[in-house]
């Protein structure tokens, strides 16, 4: 899996969808809501080109008001990225900015359903129909029933604990970016409880050196598979390629 880097432009997100514990995450977090031009541009100048940048992390992104501009310099500078939105304060401008650019890879748009994201009174209809004809690749997705939580709305001290296992993202490093430039282990870190480092102090490859081992938040992480598991797919994956091969 590739290497990535989720930016969360913004925080503190209105859509209160059930399974989001934004209550836990403003507890715990301090500083700036809203991430900068130039802290964003100064946290991208030591992280290299081939790691993939995500828009998503643990608010909607278009609540910034520059995030198109942060998309335009990634698109400048060469950087593969994804958005993943509700397309809370989207415009259709928006949308035809973001279709002219060409390292735009995926964009993922979040349905309203009765359950998990109740439609909001002023849902952007002419948005998402600008979505669905400018960028035909974008992907809905839906916050049904049948929607995989990986635990992280619930209290640390509810969830069953994994003793040992694997997650990818040990190996490949997801971590997730907030406006005040902390480095969170992943977007699962809700709580904040595993900061790495900080972006705007350091450099990327100072705090990828820190991912050793496991974290407390991974062993109540339903990501956290069992080590079994992960090699068992791995050799799977081996042996389909080899099948291909003859």
């Amino acid at each position: 899996m590739q290497e990535s880097l989720e930016f969360s432009p913004h925080v503190g997100c209105p859509n209160n969808c059930k399974l989001c514990p934004q209550k836990q995450l403003m507890n715990a977090y301090k500083g700036n809501k809203v991430l900068g031009f130039a802290d964003f541009v100064k946290m991208l100048s030591t992280v290299p080109r081939s790691i993939k940048i995500i828009f998503a992390g643990v608010s909607e992104p278009f609540l910034n008001p520059l995030f198109v501009k942060m998309c335009g310099y990634l698109d400048y500078k060469g950087y593969s990225f994804t958005i993943d939105s509700t397309l809370l304060n989207a415009t259709p401008r928006d949308i035809d900015e973001l279709a002219e650019m060409q390292h735009l890879t995926d964009f993922v748009y979040h349905l309203p359903d009765a359950v998990n994201f109740r439609m909001p009174v002023n849902y952007p209809m002419e948005t998402l129909k600008e979505l669905m004809n400018m960028i035909p690749s974008a992907k809905p997705v839906s916050l049904h029933k049948g929607f995989l939580s990986n635990l992280r709305e619930v209290d640390a001290s509810l969830k069953k604990y994994r003793g040992f296992g694997y997650c990818e993202a040990l190996h490949t490093p997801h971590f997730m970016v907030l406006p005040n430039g902390n480095v969170q282990l992943c977007c699962m870190d809700f709580r904040l409880e595993h900061t790495i480092g900080n972006l705007l102090e350091e450099n990327y490859s100072e705090i990828r050196q820190r991912l050793t081992g496991t974290f407390k938040l991974c062993h109540t992480c339903s990501v956290y598979h069992s080590l079994l598991r992960h090699v068992y797919s791995e050799v799977r994956k081996k042996i389909i390629r080899l099948e291909a091969d003859v």
